[in-house]
C-alpha cells in the first residue's frame, strides 16, 4: 500500500484529469537516474518534467519507510486508468536525459 501525498488521488498524474471520487486509480513506480533530485520531497506531490519531451506530470516521493521505496520506487505516479499508465510508461522509458523537479512551481 502507498501512503498519497494530499491531493494525489484526485488528479490524474499524466493526464491532469480529475478523477471522481470511488473511482479506481492506477499506481506507476519509477526508478529514476537521478534519485538525488527528489531529495528532500519525500512523502510530498511534486511536479516533474521529462527533460527531452517537456511533459510535466504529477508524481510522489515516497517516504524511507513506505512499501513503495522498499519495492524500489524513487518516485509514484497514480493515474486514471490503464491508458495513461501506459503513456506514462513508454514516454518514461524513452527518456534518455532522467528527470527534473519543477522546483519553483506549487503543486
Amino acid at each position: 500500500m502507498v501512503e498519497a501525498a494530499e491531493g494525489a488521488l484526485e488528479t490524474c498524474g499524466w493526464c491532469g484529469k480529475t478523477i471522481e471520487e470511488d473511482s479506481p486509480v492506477y499506481g506507476c513506480g519509477l526508478k529514476v537516474r537521478s534519485p538525488e533530485n527528489f531529495q528532500g520531497k519525500a512523502g510530498e506531490l511534486i511536479k516533474v518534467v521529462m527533460p527531452r519531451t517537456g511533459q510535466v506530470f504529477l508524481a510522489m516521493v515516497p517516504a524511507e519507510d513506505s512499501e513503495a521505496r522498499k519495492e524500489g520506487h524513487d518516485a509514484y505516479v497514480m493515474v486514471c486508468g490503464r491508458k495513461c499508465m501506459k503513456a506514462l510508461t513508454f514516454a518514461f522509458a524513452a527518456e534518455k536525459s532522467g528527470l527534473h523537479v519543477v522546483r519553483n512551481d506549487a503543486v
